[in-house]
């Protein structure tokens, strides 16, 4: 699986997102965390998980 990181500023603290993306047996799973940075430490949601049939419409995704 890859992931990628982004950040944004937000207040006092930094908005983050976690895209985790790979195949795993016949399936293509986009794996997308919502959390965030602060004085008090980090934090971080459940995961947002959708399955593809194909890498083009994974990749579309992830590019969106």
């Amino acid at each position: 699986m890859k992931e990628l990181y982004f950040t944004a500023p937000y207040r006092r603290s930094l908005r983050t997102i976690r895209l985790e993306y790979g195949q795993v047996k016949k399936v293509f799973i986009l794996r997308t965390f919502d959390g965030e940075i602060n004085g008090r430490g980090e934090s971080e949601g459940s995961p947002k998980e959708e399955v593809f049939e194909n890498e083009q419409e994974l990749l579309k995704k992830v590019y969106e």
